[in-house]
């Protein structure tokens, strides 16, 4: 199991702060199990750390609350930050802008992730709170995987350093559009349709001119 994306809070965060829900999926197969992305919060206890947590819960297991916790316990303001917590059966971890921050051994039986999660009928998601635990700030792309991604897959993700979210800019100057991006790792693609097949445009660097002129074409970076 894996739950990851972005977030951006609205003001610094520090231990003492309220607690706050990011992600929570739960499991429908007969208990309640849960996994989940929080700050001063492992879905069942309160904290004043400061610290993301990762947790899952299983009420046929004891402890019911099994979690990691980050090192960093101060979290800026208006910066966006990429999280990842991971459940690999063996291991929980954590991953702050594609680098691992935490792990730990757990040996504890959880739910089974699988089809349930193509209706929600039976289980808790949530993106942005939990009960009283609302997250005060701004989410982007946040997933769920029923498996334990890799490190790398994780860092692919997080742009493999500290991007925006979206990090293809597009502006309209005269009869043209200026194509703009901060990471040079990144390839911009193009293709005739949303769909593809999306090709990589040759010696293409940030930023790019297109004119207006030419057929539809649709963009994209690959990193």
């Amino acid at each position: 199991m894996t739950v990851v994306g972005w977030f951006k809070l609205t003001s610094d965060y520090a231990s003492a702060t309220e607690p706050m829900v990011l992600f929570l999926c739960g499991d429908s197969l007969g208990s309640h199990s849960d996994w989940g992305l929080s700050f001063n919060n492992d879905l069942e206890s309160v904290y004043t750390t400061g610290s993301l947590y990762f947790s899952t819960w299983n009420d046929d297991a004891t402890p019911r609350v099994v979690e990691v916790a980050t090192p960093q316990t101060s979290w800026t303001g208006g910066v966006w930050y990429h999280a990842a917590g991971v459940d690999d059966g063996t291991n929980l971890l954590i991953y702050v802008n594609g680098s691992l921050a935490v792990s730990a051994a757990v040996s504890r039986p959880r739910g089974v992730p699988g089809a349930q999660y193509s209706t929600f009928a039976y289980s808790p998601f949530g993106i942005g709170g939990h009960g009283a635990c609302w997250a005060s700030c701004s989410l982007e792309e946040w997933r769920m995987y029923s498996r334990a991604l890799t490190s790398t897959e994780v860092l692919v993700l997080a742009g493999a350093s500290v991007v925006s979210p979206i990090p293809l800019t597009a502006e309209r100057q005269g009869d043209a559009i200026i194509l703009s991006w901060a990471n040079p790792s990144f390839a911009l693609q193009a293709a005739p349709t949303p769909t593809g097949a999306f090709t990589n445009i040759p010696a293409a660097t940030s930023p790019y001119t297109n004119s207006l002129a030419e057929p539809a074409i649709f963009f994209r970076l690959k990193y």
